[in-house]
């Protein structure tokens, strides 16, 4: 059985089969239908469409697994079922290093390319299509992103595990092996560790609850601080005023101190 090279030129499948058209070398012509070409051409939409062959580690059924579309200007490996150039099955992608974009090329005339002009980013040009990677996390890092740039991130560096998912204006979660942490991209985040819980708003006021002290602050400096101890301060830097409908009771087996220069009982 042969295979061919072919570029991804159409995803957007009327089925929804998860199809594609391609363009396979050495079956169709580069030229296309913006050709100057009279006869020898061959338009994205006159292309067959492709079946894509799935991996089987989850498998997709009923909506139940990964379920995702090629993106236009994908390289892909194709065969042909029973040799028939009319029924091309898409094997795999070929993961390779883009050195022109595709704006324009198609509307020239040129197929092989994405006729959107989208894929590859230009910011990418020139670099591999695996996802940027230090060099030092190349054999470790496992990478989800999405064309308008949400990841997902699986790092097994070792000591440095960790899992991380960033939308695509930064919010992001990240899990390593003693800390939860969300950060939001205005600077408000919230952390867990072992030890503690924290969460900081972006103007300053924050709650931090650990193993011997639960503190609320407000960003005027304002705080209710309860510790193991059984103790509780309450501390504004305005005043404190109470409403409460019902009956109001205070027990204490100790001394009540109230302190202030003028004590009013109505």
């Amino acid at each position: 059985m042969k295979m061919y090279r072919g570029v991804v030129e159409n995803n957007n499948d009327p089925k929804k089969l998860g199809r594609a058209q391609v363009r396979i070398f050495g079956l169709h012509t580069e030229n296309n239908e913006n050709s100057s070409e009279v006869f020898n051409f061959i338009k994205t939409s006159e292309l067959p469409w492709a079946e894509i062959m799935g991996g089987t580690a989850f498998g997709l059924i009923s909506g139940v697994g990964v379920s995702s579309v090629l993106r236009n200007g994908t390289w892909v490996w194709v065969i042909l079922q029973d040799d028939d150039p009319n029924l091309p099955i898409v094997i795999g992608t070929i993961i390779g290093e883009n050195t022109e974009n595709s704006s324009g090329k198609y509307l020239s005339g040129s197929g092989f390319c994405d006729p959107d002009g989208i894929f590859p980013k230009s910011d990418r040009l020139n670099r591999t299509d695996m996802h940027p990677n230090l060099d030092s996390k190349y054999l470790t890092l496992s990478t989800l992103e999405t064309p308008s740039g949400h990841l997902i991130e699986l790092d097994d560096t070792l000591t440095e595990e960790k899992i991380k998912i960033t939308h695509k204006i930064g919010t992001s979660i990240e899990i390593t092996n003693d800390l939860i942490k969300a950060f939001h991209v205005l600077g408000s985040n919230i952390e867990i560790n072992n030890d503690s819980i924290k969460a900081i708003h972006k103007l300053g006021s924050n709650i931090e609850i650990n193993n011997d002290i639960i503190k609320i602050t407000h960003k005027s400096g304002s705080y209710v601080n309860i510790d193991a101890s059984g103790n509780i301060t309450w501390q504004s830097v305005g005043n404190l005023v109470m409403n409460i409908n019902g009956t109001t009771t205070i027990n204490s087996s100790g001394n009540m101190d109230l302190n202030a220069p003028r004590i009013d009982l109505n």
